[in-house]
């Protein structure tokens, strides 16, 4: 109780200070002079997102079949906070756990929601999307994505979406929490090479869509998407990339 308490603690502190840090940070949006089409004349650093070669999100319209190894689900169930960032939700768990793809294992870092999904399949966009960020000890982001259509109220999704924080850089500490409780039961995925979708836009991360989408219901997305009515950067162009489907 006492281990879970002080990481609570010290997580909060991280939070603290990344909601200072976006004071100083330039600022991005998804509209207007400061939206996607704009990011990379905002600083330097942001150069990427006009220049890059394999940004994300990418439409998925062919992919090949391979023998892509089962995912392996290792996540630490226990507290999280809660960060409106500005753009879109952001789950912080105080146990990390990780996910193993074959031989590469990723720590657990993150999760967002947002509104609507960023990765299309066969052009069509799904209401909502969670993407779940994850880091192996080389340093490669990997970002699962899990694409919600509209169905039955998800507990899971409720207990977010009930707690958004009122405001840009509000924190709120969220009971226990389960990754995997977000997952399809049917695990096949996508599998491709792609960036960050938000400034910088760095590249190298490794993409994993969920083929079959989870259910929310309307009020559920409703609900969401009066905190954050639209965060999801343009289509970017695929440029012959590999994308292989399996699992």
């Amino acid at each position: 109780m006492k281990f879970h308490l002080l990481h609570a603690m010290v997580l909060l502190l991280g939070l603290s200070m990344c909601t200072k840090a976006y004071a100083n940070a330039p600022t991005w949006s998804y509209a207007g002079t400061t939206g996607p089409e704009h990011w990379a004349e905002l600083d330097p650093a942001f150069s990427l997102c006009r220049s890059g070669k394999v940004q994300s999100p990418i439409n998925i319209d062919a992919a090949s079949p391979a023998e892509l190894p089962s995912l392996n689900l290792n996540y630490s169930p226990g507290p999280s906070t809660l960060l409106h960032n500005g753009h879109n939700l952001n789950i912080k768990p105080t146990s990390q756990g990780w996910i193993s793809v074959g031989s590469d294992v990723f720590d657990f870092q993150s999760v967002y929601v947002q509104t609507p999904s960023e990765v299309q399949i066969n052009g069509r966009n799904f209401p909502l999307a969670v993407y779940l960020e994850h880091r192996n000890q080389a340093g490669q982001s990997m970002m699962v994505a899990i694409l919600f259509e509209i169905g039955a109220k998800n507990p899971v999704l409720e207990r977010f979406i009930s707690s958004i924080p009122a405001q840009r850089g509000d924190v709120l500490t969220l009971g226990r929490f389960d990754a995997e409780q977000l997952y399809p039961v049917l695990r096949d995925y996508y599998d491709f090479m792609g960036s960050m979708t938000t400034p910088p836009c760095s590249e190298g991360v490794r993409w994993l869509v969920m083929r079959t989408p989870v259910q929310l219901s309307e009020a559920q997305l409703n609900t969401f998407q009066l905190a954050f009515p639209m965060s999801a950067r343009p289509i970017q162009p695929t440029n012959n990339r590999t994308i292989q489907v399996g699992g």
